[in-house]
């Protein structure tokens, strides 16, 4: 099944519409696949290969968003669009 994400970010979005958009792109997700799994669809499992970083609160410091603000002039998705951040393609195993 494929569909059309929600988290396609615009010009003029902040670091917290990004977090808002991908937030509601992966309650969206879940919700659909819970649907599904009630209607009784199979999925196949894929077992994760490695682990990865679980972030907790104690992760984050407010000094954080000074960077993002001060260095990138709150202007960081910006900069991710026009092809100035550099960014790994994840390899995504998709139940969509």
């Amino acid at each position: 099944m494929q569909r059309t994400p929600v988290w396609v970010f615009d010009w003029g979005d902040g670091i917290h519409d990004v977090a808002a958009k991908t937030v509601e792109a992966a309650t969206e997700d879940f919700v659909t696949i819970t649907q599904h799994m009630i209607e009784g669809a199979n999925y196949t499992l894929v077992p994760q290969k490695a682990q990865g970083k679980l972030f907790s609160r104690f992760d984050f410091r407010p000094s954080h968003l000074r960077m993002l603000y001060e260095v990138f002039d709150d202007d960081i998705v910006r900069s991710f669009l026009a092809g100035n951040l550099s960014a790994r393609e994840p390899n995504l195993h998709r139940a969509l």
